[in-house]
């Protein structure tokens, strides 16, 4: 934990110098989203093998900008399918939900480079429901990934101020890029606590039976993203998205990671 406030200080405090953005914040957005996603997980418990595959997510996001305060919350859903071959092909597929938001605050700014450092907290979680006929009693199951992370954020703003200045009152067309690095504080992990070889189900399948809650494990996520603003105050959003994350070591030890390629909408309510 000292570590992370060391990071977390390192981070909040660049060069020790503050300066005010030139026009005050206040903005309500409803975002639009669709994800493609490149995905990949390793369960202990079916199997040490990698199985690789793809996930196409959608969903929304409430943003709210104000002052030098940003939150937000999202709640997303999709379906992924992977595949493995050791001498047979074998295959899974699963029913993803995401959900998380955040809470940041301007530490830093700087009108002359353009730049702007937001530090906070961020919670994502990840509910899937997998299946792996391969697996008879246990082809399905249940899991909940859960992670709170310290949320370091740095935006650069393509739009000079001159122009901004010139348009004050007006809906400014900006292009902003920025950089999203949030590191883990504490992870969940809600597994199926047998392993999928065991008869535990006395002839009846249950997805949810034998499940126990972990703390601990690893779990580190970046965002990279270009925020294209129009006349009319809304916005095109592109990103990708890596997400990486390790349950704490155990028979049934979940490993995964996420390539994604994520659009939204950005839709301005005020």
């Amino acid at each position: 934990m000292n570590v992370r406030f060391f990071v977390f200080c390192l981070f909040a405090v660049p060069l020790g110098l503050s300066a005010q953005n030139d026009l005050p914040r206040n903005n309500h957005y409803l975002e639009l989203t669709a994800i493609g996603s490149a995905s990949a997980f390793r369960d202990q418990g079916v199997s040490p093998l990698l199985y690789e595959g793809f996930m196409i997510i959608g969903g929304g996001r409430y943003l709210h900008e104000k002052g030098k305060w940003s939150n937000s919350f999202e709640a997303m859903a999709g379906v992924g399918f992977y595949e493995v071959s050791r001498l047979a092909i074998y295959e899974a597929s699963s029913i993803n939900f995401a959900y998380g938001g955040h809470t940041r605050y301007e530490f830093w700014s700087s009108s002359s480079l353009r730049l702007r450092y937001e530090g906070g907290i961020r919670f994502h979680g990840y509910t899937n429901i997998r299946s792996n006929p391969n697996f008879l009693n246990a082809s399905s199951g249940v899991e909940s990934l859960n992670t709170l992370f310290l949320s370091n954020y740095l935006e650069w703003q393509l739009t000079r101020r001159k122009k901004m200045a010139k348009n004050a009152g007006k809906p400014v067309r900006k292009r902003l890029v920025s950089l999203e690095v949030n590191l883990p504080i504490v992870n969940t992990s809600w597994l199926t606590d047998y392993a999928y070889i065991t008869d535990f189900t006395n002839g009846e399948t249950s997805s949810t039976d034998k499940h126990s809650l972990y703390w601990g494990g690893l779990r580190l996520q970046t965002r990279f993203t270009y925020r294209h603003f129009l006349k009319n105050g809304n916005a095109l959003r592109f990103a990708y998205w890596w997400d990486y994350l390790r349950t704490p070591q155990g028979f049934n030890q979940l490993e995964m990671y996420n390539h994604s390629l994520e659009f939204a909408l950005v839709i301005r309510l005020n």
